[in-house]
């Protein structure tokens, strides 16, 4: 059976293909597993009808609220839509409509959302730091390693074998001999590829957030001054790293992640907004289900014949 919402007919067949897309099959499956309940075919199909519903009526409602696009807006959404496909801008592809549809839908949706955007107030210094009080363990930074490093260029080398036996043989160095130009600090102004930018300073790790084919080396290096095996770092690049300290940074301050919770905030506030606009058009819409010949347009007297 088909639908007609506000007068707009969904037919069944739309119903149906939308049933089977996977875009709905995923998004039920993930609310199955948010809700705790288990699949169902029947489900998924009240699932999709609800869904349809709520694009319709919000789709309508930004028609009723939002102007009629001017020429060149739909022309520059339409630019836009190809370049985000990969399709070239400035011909006609033969699904042209289909994308100039999407397009119109497209504006009138950005609009509306901003429309309802602005009527939300900006979040208070107030309601931030309730947010941060009650969210204290979303800004706990945790321990956080810091290393130093000598990068060296893979280009340089024959292969990879070449280049870390180098490396080993500048470890051994570094680490047996008392001559001050074997010294660690000396290496990585002498070969690190990297020292005018960094200056040997490896950027601040937290565990679990490097490949880890970097990370499972590198976290063997547990006492300070201790130094790593060649890790390959990149495609191009191979690197020596020395472990130098760790640190707990506790909780982040307020001041520093406050531009982080004002946008939490106001996305809050852009939710529930949303919410509340969307279940107002589903109380004001006038929805029928209507059988399938209803719905795929046909008259009761060309179905007859």
């Amino acid at each position: 059976m088909g639908l007609i919402i506000n007068g707009e007919i969904i037919s069944d067949d739309v119903l149906e293909t939308s049933y089977n897309s996977d875009r709905i099959r995923n998004a039920y499956t993930e609310h199955c597993k948010s809700e705790g309940i288990e699949e169902t075919d029947e489900g998924r199909r009240q699932f999709n009808e609800d869904r349809i519903i709520e694009d319709t009526v919000i789709l309508q409602g930004a028609k009723a609220a939002v102007p009629p696009p001017k020429e060149h807006a739909i022309k520059s959404r339409l630019s836009q839509l190809k370049s985000d496909l990969y399709l070239p801008t400035d011909t006609v592809t033969p699904f042209e409509e289909e994308l100039l549809q999407i397009a119109v839908k497209k504006y009138y949706l950005v609009k509306f959302f901003k429309l309802i955007d602005s009527c939300i107030p900006h979040p208070t210094e107030e309601e931030c730091n309730k947010y941060y009080e009650e969210h204290l363990d979303d800004f706990a930074a945790g321990e956080v390693y810091r290393f130093t490093h000598i990068c060296f260029s893979l280009d340089n080398y024959e292969s990879q074998t070449e280049a870390t036996v180098d490396l080993l043989n500048l470890k051994a160095r570094i680490e047996s001999s008392q001559n001050p130009d074997d010294s660690w600090w000396y290496a990585i102004g002498k070969y690190s590829i990297t020292v005018d930018q960094d200056n040997g300073e490896y950027p601040p790790v937290k565990k679990g957030k490097l490949d880890p084919q970097i990370e499972a080396p590198l976290f063997k290096c547990t006492v300070p001054g201790q130094i790593s095996e060649p890790i390959v770092t990149s495609e191009n690049t191979i690197d020596l790293f020395r472990f130098e300290a760790v640190r707990d940074l506790g909780v982040l301050p307020f001041s520093t992640v406050y531009p982080l919770i004002r946008k939490r905030v106001f996305q809050e506030k852009q939710a529930i907004a949303t919410g509340k606009k969307l279940e107002e058009l589903k109380t004001k819409a006038v929805i029928e289900h209507t059988p399938p010949v209803q719905a795929t347009g046909e008259t009761g007297d060309a179905a007859s014949e």
